[in-house]
């Protein structure tokens, strides 16, 4: 079995806006809004209730990832997923290939064995 952990190369944004912001997963949108500067720190005094309806936006999150020439040759590919929070539509090269509905489990799906590009949209 080969592994190969996709944590670097993402980016998320409100789904109502247009600019992204870099991220590394495992992360979540509050801590990479907090550390470009967008929100306060919600762990500071009040400031969790300045962050509560940034909160209640829906985001997309992307990221582009390389296959290699030995992962091409693969019989059996899957992509893994651990702990998306909490409802979402995820995409493999705008096709869609997964649900998910709960971020306390993992989810797998089968994969085309070909470069990717990975988006998780709609996440609520």
């Amino acid at each position: 079995m080969l592994i190969k952990k996709l944590t670097e190369g993402f980016r998320i944004r409100a789904a109502q806006e247009d600019t992204w912001h870099s991220m590394s997963l495992p992360g979540t949108a509050m801590e990479v809004y907090f550390r470009d500067g967008v929100i306060p720190d919600p762990y500071v005094g009040t400031n969790e209730y300045a962050v509560r309806d940034f909160l209640r936006n829906d985001f997309i999150i992307e990221g582009t990832f390389a296959v290699s020439e030995e992962e091409l040759v693969r019989e059996h590919v899957q992509l893994v997923f651990h702990g998306i929070d909490t409802v979402c539509d995820l995409f493999l090269n705008d096709k869609n290939i997964g649900h998910t509905s709960d971020m306390h489990r993992t989810y797998r799906f089968e994969s085309e064995r070909k470069k990717g590009k990975i988006v998780c949209q709609k996440c609520w």
